[in-house]
């Protein structure tokens, strides 16, 4: 393993993780832990999935999303325009989109 940058010492550990490892001591405590869902993926999801996996999908994507008409679709059923449904992969990305002004 390659040693850390010596400015990496005065880097404070993460404060999520700190209270994830705390709760982790405690009894009667409910550990909604990130990215630990506690539903069975859909068929169709887990297919497209593998499908995406096969084909060599598995790049990150542009900002604006993939280009398959999901935004047009979200926004038609919304009655909006597409270009204010931003897309994001997952709900920090899309709650700090909301929490902006749309200047930002």
């Amino acid at each position: 393993m390659p040693d850390l940058s010596p400015h990496m010492a005065a880097v404070p550990p993460s404060g999520i993780r700190r209270l994830f490892e705390a709760a982790l001591e405690l009894e009667d405590v409910i550990f909604l832990a990130v990215g630990e869902p506690d539903v069975a993926v859909a068929p169709h999801i887990a297919e497209a999935a593998v499908a995406a996996w096969e084909a060599d999908l598995t790049d990150y994507t542009a900002n604006s999303g993939i280009p398959c008409g999901m935004r047009s679709r979200i926004a038609s059923r919304l009655r909006t325009a597409p270009r204010s449904i931003p897309p994001g992969s997952g709900s920090r990305s899309g709650r700090r989109r909301r929490c902006t002004r749309p200047s930002d």
